[in-house]
């Protein structure tokens, strides 16, 4: 997990700096998908189990999971951004 500059964006997109999960290294990029904790979001997000029926663009995450607290990783905004945007590793609050 890091915290990455993720800039101004349009709406529904997040912005600034948000915490991320990087999913793979691409030479001096990197895939990552953001995570929050909005409880909107985390409400309507997939599990499995505790939420079949949920959006599956978000998937609910868990302590269990190696998160800190209960989040949703939003794969509707995963996307190839520059290593330089990477501010910082992140593993405390999400």
């Amino acid at each position: 997990m890091f915290y990455a500059d993720l800039g101004m964006n349009y709406n529904p997109e997040l912005a600034y700096a948000h915490p991320v999960v990087v999913l793979e290294e691409v030479g001096a990029l990197v895939l990552i998908v953001p995570v929050t904790t909005s409880s909107d979001m985390v409400t309507a997000a997939y599990h499995p189990v505790d939420n079949p029926n949920g959006n599956k663009l978000l998937w609910r995450v868990y302590s269990t999971d190696g998160f800190s607290k209960t989040g949703a990783v939003i794969l509707s905004n995963m996307r190839t951004i520059s290593k330089g945007r990477l501010l910082d590793e992140h593993f405390a609050e999400i």
